[in-house]
């Protein structure tokens, strides 16, 4: 299984924890920390996973920080880990102390209804549209998560039948 930070050029896992900035780990609160501890040991880890999920396919990469790319130039999404099976892409996003926190809706991440930001959501909504049963517009699901919407838009972007998105939380056992 070959593991990747960022878009596929091979590394071990001690250069893709090198990868992560000061910024990513700057604190023992972050997700990252527990996170990497638990993908480290991938190849042992990715069997009872993938029959968690229900998945029984063969891992091919492993692509920590993957980028998927937004609409023009804007920010691409950045998925902490994404899973490439033979028929699956599954995103992993990892959350420790976030747990609580109350994500921005769609509808405050566009209050303003700039033209640019509607084109990000219309964006990740074609991503998604293969996999849903109905016809989305920003309008229909103003409620949503935004990080929600461009995290799952991100396992379902490129050429395939199957795609999944999994929060991977991680608990503070003193609390």
């Amino acid at each position: 299984m070959e593991k990747y930070y960022g878009k596929p050029t091979p590394n071990s896992f001690s250069d893709i924890v090198d990868q992560y900035s000061v910024k990513e780990i700057n604190s023992i609160m972050t997700s990252t920390i527990p996170f990497l501890n638990y993908w480290k040991n991938a190849k042992e880890r990715m069997p009872s996973f993938l029959s968690g999920l229900g998945i029984s396919s063969t891992p091919r990469t492993l692509a920590f920080e993957y980028p998927t790319r937004s609409f023009d130039t804007n920010k691409a999404s950045m998925t902490d880990l994404m899973v490439f099976c033979d028929h699956w892409k599954i995103a992993i996003e990892a959350k420790f102390t976030e747990i609580g926190h109350k994500y921005e809706t769609i509808w405050e991440w566009n209050k303003e209804k700039t033209e640019n930001r509607s084109r990000v959501i219309s964006h990740w909504l074609e991503i998604l549209s293969p996999f849903v049963d109905a016809h989305l517009v920003e309008d229909s699901i103003p409620d949503i998560p935004y990080q929600f919407l461009h995290r799952t838009a991100s396992s379902c972007e490129g050429d395939l039948n199957n795609a999944c998105t999994v929060y991977q939380l991680f608990y503070n056992e003193t609390n």
